[in-house]
C-alpha cells in the first residue's frame, strides 16, 4: 500500500516469499505476482518508475524486492525499535506488558535472548518480579520462560495485574 510500517512490509515480503516457494517461481514469474498485489503509494510509484524510467524499472523479484525497501521501509527501523524497548515500561497488566514488548522485539532482528530477557526484565514495576528473573541462570535466560514465569507471578498476584498496559517512558 505504500505505507512505511516495516511489519506490514515484511509481512507482505514473506507472503510473497511463501507463494515463490509453494508454486516454485522463478524471480521473473514471482516479479509478476508482487507487481500486481502493490496498491496506493506503492503501485503508483512502480507505475512511474515504469513509464519514465523502462530500462531501469525493476524487472524480478529480487530487484522489487530491493527497491520497495530503499523507498519505503524506514531505515532505522531497528533502532527505533530497540529506543522503543529502552523505554517500554509496564504500567498495567503484565499480559499487556509482554504483548507490547513482543511487537517491538520482533523488530530487532539478531538481538540475542539474553538482550531481550534483560531489556523485558527492566520494564516491570515489580522489583521482587525483576529479582527473580535476574536470579535465572545465563543458559535458561529465554525471552518465553521469562514470559511465562511473570504471567505466572502476576497472575497469583492480582492487585498487579489490573487495567493500564505498557507505556514509553518520558
Amino acid at each position: 500500500s505504500g505505507e512505511r510500517d516495516v511489519r506490514i512490509i515484511d509481512n507482505w515480503y514473506s507472503a510473497i516469499e511463501t507463494h515463490k516457494e509453494f508454486y516454485g517461481w522463478d524471480d521473473d514469474k514471482t516479479f509478476i505476482f508482487a507487481s500486481t498485489l502493490l496498491s496506493g503509494r506503492a503501485a503508483e510509484w512502480l507505475r512511474v518508475y515504469k513509464e519514465h524510467y523502462p530500462h531501469d524499472a525493476p524487472k524480478t523479484w529480487s530487484t522489487l524486492r530491493s527497491e520497495l525497501t530503499q523507498n519505503f521501509r524506514p531505515t532505522r527501523s531497528a533502532d527505533d525499535a530497540r529506543d522503543s524497548l529502552d523505554n517500554l515500561k509496564q504500567t498495567g497488566s503484565m499480559q499487556k506488558y509482554c504483548d507490547a514488548f513482543m511487537d517491538i522485539a520482533m523488530l530487532v532482528p539478531g538481538m540475542t535472548q539474553e538482550e531481550q530477557c534483560h531489556k523485558f526484565r527492566k520494564g516491570i514495576q515489580d522489583m521482587e518480579l525483576q529479582a527473580q528473573l535476574r536470579d535465572y541462570p545465563p543458559e535458561n535466560r529465554k525471552l518465553q520462560t521469562y514470559f511465562t514465569h511473570a504471567l505466572n507471578y502476576a497472575a497469583t498476584r492480582p492487585y498487579l495485574d489490573s487495567g493500564g498496559g505498557s507505556s514509553f517512558g518520558d
